[in-house]
């Protein structure tokens, strides 16, 4: 469907018992903005328009646009932590539909729950050299899925607007998974352990 077109997205809410929404344009200015920020607002209106609860929305990492103010050099960040979106266009329309995502999470009584991304890899780390490193918040396509079924499947959420870190538990010790795993059930199986240990000599 085009999520740009609010009739599409009505037409998708008629009787179904979540909606997600996975949609994304990154470099081109116009749709962006529309399938970003309006089209969030378009699932948003439908699901209420549908008595559709809950609703699943992802977006990209805010936290290191590089800038001085940015949670670069912090460690346990929590998924509440104040988004820097920072100036990047991208980042900027997913900011915007995700709080267009938390008001009507707020003031219209949709349960939210807002998947966070940043890196992904083929489970077995793909063709990374072992011992090459891997980036503090990734996670496998496969465990990605698996998130959304268990989003799903999940019992009523403590907040209407729950944020979620859908990362693998690295030992960076900067982004944790641990919420997802209480309140989801969701846990990532691949640790990518050969990227970031190396055998003794």
């Amino acid at each position: 469907m085009d999520v740009t077109d609010y009739a599409q997205a009505l037409d998708a809410a008629q009787g179904v018992d979540a909606l997600i929404n996975v949609t994304v344009v990154r470099t081109h200015l116009a749709q962006a903005f529309r399938v970003n920020a309006v089209g969030a607002y378009n699932v948003a209106k439908a699901a209420v328009a549908c008595g559709v609860r809950r609703v699943i929305h992802t977006g990209p990492l805010y936290m290191q646009p590089g800038h001085e103010a940015d949670y670069w050099r912090d460690f346990d960040i929590p998924e509440e932590a104040p988004t820097h979106p920072g100036t990047e266009l991208y980042m900027i329309t997913k900011h915007l539909g995700e709080q267009v995502m938390r008001v009507f999470a707020e003031q219209a009584g949709l349960e939210v729950i807002a998947f966070r991304f940043s890196s992904f890899r083929p489970g077995d780390g793909g063709d990374a050299e072992d011992g090459s490193g891997v980036r503090c918040f990734t996670a496998s396509w496969e465990d990605t899925g698996a998130a959304f079924l268990r989003a799903l499947r999940a019992p009523d959420m403590p907040g209407c607007y729950e944020v979620f870190h859908i990362c693998a538990a690295l030992p960076h010790g900067k982004y944790s998974p641990a919420k997802a795993e209480r309140l989801l059930g969701w846990r990532a199986k691949d640790r990518f352990e050969r990227l970031y240990r190396r055998a003794r000599p």
